[in-house]
């Protein structure tokens, strides 16, 4: 999750003194923002598989546990994660809502579409770990137009208050990570105990 943010990096944050605008415009926003960078594709990239880990569990606890009931479980949760997904994003979307306003959020998006932003966008989303070196090679990489509007995006107060932002953000994704992954199995023991007593 760390490397995703710090891929990011061409710089990006906030002073909540901007939040004071329509929080379902920001939400809406902020979503935008997340699919835009790449920011969305990352975060599941990075997240864990929820059922080899959970059946990894149990397999521990209960050794006897047969193949077809493991690949039942991780299924269910496959399966339950990828329905529950949406509900991430809004998740995600609120957070980035918290720490940027709609003009910051829209002027990020903004930005992520653009040519040197979809170069960077479409690492982040690979969930490359980057180092400033990688992203200046990127930068460098790019036509004199497009790093010009690194430059100017750069200098921007949009990025520098996402930059500010970002250690913030990072813990509070990090939490609302473990909280969905932690609901996401704990609401589905009825149906692992049912699959565990066949």
């Amino acid at each position: 999750m760390r490397a995703l943010l710090t891929s990011l990096i061409i710089v990006i944050a906030l002073p909540f003194a901007g939040l004071a605008d329509d929080r379902s415009e920001r939400i809406d926003a902020a979503r935008d923002f997340a699919h835009a960078s790449g920011m969305w594709q990352s975060i599941l990239y990075n997240m864990p598989d929820v059922g080899a880990a959970v059946v990894e569990s149990i397999r521990e606890m209960r050794p006897e546990l047969r193949d077809d009931q493991a690949r039942d479980i991780a299924s269910l949760l496959n399966a339950r994660y990828e329905t529950e997904q949406p509900a991430f994003l809004d998740t995600v979307s609120g957070v980035l809502a918290n720490h940027l306003s709609t003009a910051d959020l829209r002027e990020l998006a903004a930005y992520y579409r653009s040519e040197a932003g979809q170069v960077q966008a479409r690492a982040i989303a690979r969930g490359s770990e980057m180092t400033d070196a990688d992203m200046a090679a990127l930068i460098l990489a790019l036509p004199p137009e497009a790093q010009a509007e690194v430059a100017r995006f750069g200098s921007s107060q949009a990025a520098r208050n996402w930059l500010s932002v970002q250690p913030r953000f990072i813990g509070d994704i990090e939490r609302a990570s473990e909280s969905f992954g932690e609901n996401l199995v704990s609401s589905s023991v009825a149906e692992i105990q049912a699959i565990l007593a066949r």
